[in-house]
């Protein structure tokens, strides 16, 4: 009796554990040697972490493929099925996933995916939009016909919402899931296009900011700002998002143009800490205090993350550490906190870095020649750089060591000019912080531009070698760098 006890509860025991199991299979021989990926837009912030935030696997011969999704629950996904090269996509829509849920895909008539399994109810959900394009309404500098499109695509979204709920027997989770996507994927989508439109048409949409504001204020008042429920929603991470940037947009705009106003709202009226501040550190201050005046509870946590992220993704470190401690004292047990520990800790430690006489200042260059005729005899690889430009920042951080490293006693020399900058105290501790070791050339507005003109550089960063002749080559590769390839394109100069 009692071997019999144990058996069954083994077997209950062994039931339970197979339930749990998460899964994606499929058996698609139309779509053999093709690529799925599964995308989880609200686990963005762990983009870099490896099978965190985009899964992805092969396709084989006979078309199966699968997915193991323990870690996954409660949670809306993208999959996509495309071709071999990711070119071509034949399916790309949402997925519910809870725990237990086993779906498969198989093919149907005309290669019309079916899914089935445990959870197959809650994943018949094509047609619901994962992003919203306005189309030719991109180039208007007044909301309305953005507007409206927006709204457009909401009624079809919520209508084929309204379709399924009748046809499969959504669980709640996912129908509450999909229901706030909708609520606010208008908002995202809405200032998205207005970010895109703020760079490419400042003064045309400057001058309809009332309208704007009006449009912005009708969509806010049917949403709360800071609300924990809708964190399962891929659009609402998107909102918040875009949110952060477009206040620290507004309030760096008063900054410059309405410096009394920024200085009673963010400052308490102390116009000289506002600007001595703002001079060091013009984003992550800032930010900070938009997130502590906007958020709550586990929404304030997820926008510091963001915060956090974007430091540590456009190598903008400054109060790295007083952030950093704020964050961990307002929410110790955070799952965020293991993906900063490292990069902040790196980070605090090369601010303690100094200028070493490996770091040469080069002044006195006034025009194109007179670079051209110091260096002579030399092959220089030139970085066209800016401490204000976070593509430079981000490559000299992956690239610049490993270079200095393979280049070593091979007559190669490092030549770094900064430009449209201002500040040498900071231009000076950036050399520092990323141990720049080469020539250093702090240039005006004029020779920025004269040198541009002369290596054909279109944008910063711009890489170029000089050969020992004189001889300029922009390089093939720009930003983002690729490295092989510019070590091929040097060695061929460094031969001649």
């Amino acid at each position: 009796m009692k071997s019999l006890f144990i058996l069954l509860l083994c077997s209950i025991l062994f039931t339970q554990s197979f339930a749990q199991k998460t899964s994606i299979t499929g058996k698609l021989p139309g779509f053999s040697y093709g690529l799925v990926t599964l995308s989880r837009p609200t686990k963005s912030l762990m983009y870099d972490t490896p099978n965190i935030a985009v899964l992805k696997t092969n396709i084989d011969k006979t078309g199966a493929f699968s997915f193991n999704l323990e870690s996954i629950d409660n949670e809306l996904v993208i999959l996509k099925i495309s071709d071999s090269t990711g070119n071509k996509t034949f399916l790309k829509q949402f997925f519910y996933i809870r725990k237990g849920y086993n779906l498969t895909l198989t093919e149907g008539n005309q290669t019309e995916i079916i899914i089935t399994g445990n959870g197959a109810d809650d994943n018949h959900l094509k047609g619901i939009e994962t992003f919203y394009n306005v189309g030719e309404a991109k180039q208007d500098s007044v909301p309305d016909r953005i507007y409206s499109a927006i709204n457009n695509f909401y009624s079809r979204d919520k209508a084929v919402l309204d379709s399924i709920s009748k046809i499969y027997h959504l669980s709640a989770n996912c129908k509450e899931a999909l229901q706030y996507h909708l609520k606010y994927a208008r908002l995202s989508s809405f200032y998205n296009e207005y970010g895109n439109l703020r760079i490419n048409m400042r003064d045309e949409v400057a001058r309809n900011k009332q309208s704007w504001e009006n449009t912005f204020k009708a969509l806010q008042n049917e949403v709360e700002l800071s609300d924990e429920k809708a964190l399962v929603a891929p659009s609402y991470h998107e909102y918040l998002k875009t949110f952060l940037d477009r206040r620290y947009e507004d309030a760096i705009d008063d900054f410059y143009d309405r410096p009394s106003d920024f200085y009673r709202e963010w400052f308490a009226n102390d116009s000289i800490a506002a600007e001595s501040i703002m001079k060091k550190d013009a984003m992550n201050q800032l930010k900070q205090k938009l997130i502590e005046k906007h958020f709550t509870a586990k929404v304030k946590e997820q926008m510091y993350a963001l915060l956090l992220d974007l430091m540590v993704e456009r190598q903008l470190f400054a109060n790295v550490e007083s952030i950093f401690n704020d964050f961990k004292h307002q929410f110790p047990k955070s799952e965020f906190s293991i993906y900063f520990e490292k990069p902040f800790a790196d980070a605090i430690a090369r601010y303690k870095n100094q200028l070493t006489d490996k770091m040469v200042f080069v002044d006195s260059l006034e025009n194109w020649d007179n670079i051209l005729t110091h260096f002579k005899g030399k092959t220089i690889f030139l970085d066209m750089w800016g401490t204000w430009c976070a593509p430079c920042r981000q490559d000299i951080n992956q690239h610049s060591a490993a270079l200095k490293k393979y280049f070593e006693n091979k007559g190669l020399t490092f030549l770094y000019i900064t430009n449209h900058d201002t500040d040498q105290e900071k231009w000076k501790q950036l050399i520092a912080f990323y141990n720049l070791e080469g020539s250093h050339i702090f240039a005006s507005r004029n020779l920025s531009q004269e040198i541009m003109k002369n290596i054909k550089g279109t944008g910063y960063p711009t890489y170029a070698i000089i050969d020992r002749y004189g001889k300029v080559e922009l390089s093939r590769t720009q930003s983002p760098m690729q490295r092989e390839a510019l070590i091929q394109q040097i060695e061929e100069v460094l031969r001649r």
